[in-house]
């Protein structure tokens, strides 16, 4: 992504999806942001290795970027930022 994209990716400007539910979430997502401690059943993020982030609690304020395509909260509330197309 180039610097102008992310600038306005950061800002909302592709979108934004509220979860705050236990709903599954699927979509092309570049970063969630934690509102509310949050806790994940389900967190897939394309290419990362290493131990599932799932059943970790976040804290408010933190943020996770990468290739999102799905999460489920099992609580907390977070902002998913959407890809530019």
């Amino acid at each position: 992504m180039d610097t102008a994209s992310l600038d306005l990716a950061r800002m909302g400007q592709f979108g934004m999806t509220y979860e705050s539910g236990t709903t599954a979430v699927t979509g092309k997502f570049w970063m969630l942001k934690v509102v509310a401690a949050a806790t994940f059943g389900v967190l897939t993020i394309a290419n990362l290795t290493g131990d599932a982030m799932t059943g970790v609690q976040f804290a408010a304020g933190t943020e996770i970027m990468g290739n999102i395509t799905a999460f489920t909260l099992t609580g907390g509330s977070v902002y998913a930022y959407k890809k530019p197309n």
